[in-house]
């Protein structure tokens, strides 16, 4: 993996060169944040994804709501501080890591499972695909008063993004971990990458959605069980989000307040 200021000598040749940065030191080691155009996100996730074997660093992009620090620096820092979304006791970015990697996921995932479940389970899939497709095939842009990075962590695995810097999700009652493990089971199935960390959003993109309705079932309902907001939000019966998941290949999950 490269150092920062090794990271920051590569970039100098792409369009992040020049930019403002600020170089953030996290227990899971020193992740570089630089300066983007909140438009510009998906266009220079692609260059910051290409130099990835180069960097040993994966990159996602991040924003906060309104500025309220007193600087770009500042409010970048604060989103990837322990404490945000989680509160001063979560636990470290190794520990979250490690219990990833020794977790029951489909045990841990049943746990989150309940009476709202099948309840909606129960519901009339009514609804139109193409609506549930474009809802899930969304991007979210940050607007011009929102402090936007391209952070490249120091780790070249997309699932320890979530580890990094809280998803809402984990906030709403599930343990990081096994965000973190399903992030991998993503990537691993589907080749999920996620993209974009906005906070109450992660924006994925997807190399092989799945082709069977049973498995697009399973990926619908891990997603749900953990951000239910996802189909909840635009009024997505799991049978169209299962469906929609066979034809996107993005992924906008969203679980908020």
């Amino acid at each position: 993996m490269m150092t920062p200021e090794e990271l920051l000598t590569r970039l100098s040749s792409t369009r992040f060169a020049g930019r403002p940065h600020v170089v953030l030191e996290r227990s899971g080691g020193a992740a570089v944040a630089v300066q983007l155009a909140p438009d510009e996100a998906r266009d220079a996730w692609l260059e910051a994804r290409a130099l990835t074997d180069a960097t040993g660093r994966w990159p996602v992009a991040i924003t906060t709501w309104p500025m309220k620090e007193p600087s770009w620096e500042a409010a970048v820092a604060d989103i990837l501080s322990p404490a945000a979304h989680a509160g001063d006791d979560r636990p470290s970015v190794e520990a979250i890591l490690k219990s990833a990697a020794t977790l029951d996921l489909d045990a841990a995932l049943a746990e989150l499972e309940g009476n709202d479940w099948e309840e909606w389970l129960a519901e009339t899939p009514d609804g139109d695909l193409k609506w549930a497709a474009s809802a899930m095939a969304y991007w979210f842009d940050p607007s011009p008063k929102q402090p936007t990075a391209m952070v490249f962590l120091p780790s070249p695995h997309p699932w320890a993004s979530v580890a990094y810097e809280p998803w809402y999700a984990e906030d709403a009652g599930t343990p990081a971990p096994v965000l973190v493990a399903l992030l991998e089971r993503w990537n691993e199935t589907y080749g999920a990458e996620p993209m974009a960390h906005w906070g109450t959003m992660l924006q994925l993109r997807v190399d092989r959605p799945p082709t069977s309705l049973d498995a697009a079932r399973a990926l619908a309902r891990e997603q749900l069980l953990v951000a239910p907001c996802t189909a909840l939000l635009p009024g997505t019966h799991p049978e169209r989000h299962a469906e929609a998941l066979m034809q996107v290949t993005t992924w906008f999950l969203h679980e908020r307040p």
